[in-house]
């Protein structure tokens, strides 16, 4: 469970500026040495897609979901070689599962850390890079609208339904309670992406805001990593290899580790004593 010293942080870092933080993500994360984490202790990594639910599928025939299982395995390997933590998986094999049930798993785990795996797609056969999700009410874009409508596939909903759901969504970004997380979420999502696009020297596309379902009820720091595109020839080629597989794994694992040590107080200042006269 999230323990007490870490909420402290999270009003903390709430208060002071976001540029001191963004100036410090990449030297954190090559001071990082392999060791338990301290302020993070559950981390649940979520599999986009499954089952029925195939995601996008590459120009070589493979569907998204098979490798957002590999890549999110590989991840739970690399976190407790480095930390010591074992992740937690929303799926473990290729079922499906509901959107909004991912979000609740996470929460009844008391998760910290919250982080859904994607391949991304696009009819621009140039279209390539990576991108890191956080929440927010409406698309920025067609081109995100148009992620996210595919992202958030499921059975339809009935009018009503889908009018509840944006009611409640409304109503959950204007809650007290988890602006603190929505702020620590667009941290999370910069130390990851900062991670992935160094590890991996693929095309930067930024950190954006979109209305992902599966981050729409988490009360904790919460991103959607699209790890590169399928429908790209070179990069959907390299994203079937297993050295990217491993690359991405591991700068997601480094990302994770950067974002702990940002939650981490520096140690107390102490005056030196001076020898008596």
């Amino acid at each position: 469970m999230i323990n007490h010293n870490f909420r402290r942080h999270i009003l903390f870092l709430c208060s002071i500026g976001y540029g001191w933080v963004c100036s410090n993500t990449t030297a954190n994360a090559q001071n990082l040495q392999p060791s338990a984490m301290r302020e993070i202790s559950k981390i649940v990594i979520d599999l986009g897609h499954g089952g029925e639910n195939t995601g996008c599928m590459g120009l070589h025939g493979v569907f998204e979901k098979h490798l957002t299982l590999q890549i999110a395995k590989q991840v739970a390997e690399l976190l407790k070689q480095k930390t010591g933590l074992d992740a937690i998986l929303t799926r473990t094999e290729d079922t499906f599962v509901d959107l909004r049930q991912r979000t609740r798993i996470a929460a009844g785990h008391h998760a910290d850390v919250f982080v859904s795996i994607h391949l991304n797609a696009s009819p621009k056969p140039d279209a390539k890079g990576v991108e890191v999700y956080f929440l927010s009410l409406e698309s920025s874009s067609e081109e995100i609208a148009a992620l996210v409508k595919r992202e958030n596939w499921e059975p339809p909903l009935g009018v009503e339904s889908a009018q509840i759901q944006q009611h409640e969504l409304s109503s959950l970004l204007l809650s007290k309670k988890l602006d603190a997380a929505h702020r620590l979420s667009e941290l999370l999502a910069t130390h990851l992406y900062d991670s992935l696009v160094k590890a991996t020297g693929f095309v930067g596309r930024g950190v954006k805001q979109a209305p992902f379902a599966v981050l729409k009820e988490a009360a904790f720091p919460a991103v959607v990593v699209e790890c590169g595109f399928l429908t790209h020839e070179e990069e959907g080629f390299e994203l079937l290899e297993s050295r990217r597989i491993n690359e991405i794994a591991a700068a997601i694992v480094d990302g994770l580790m950067a974002f702990d040590n940002l939650l981490t107080p520096p140690a107390p200042l102490v005056e030196p004593r001076l020898p008596p006269r």
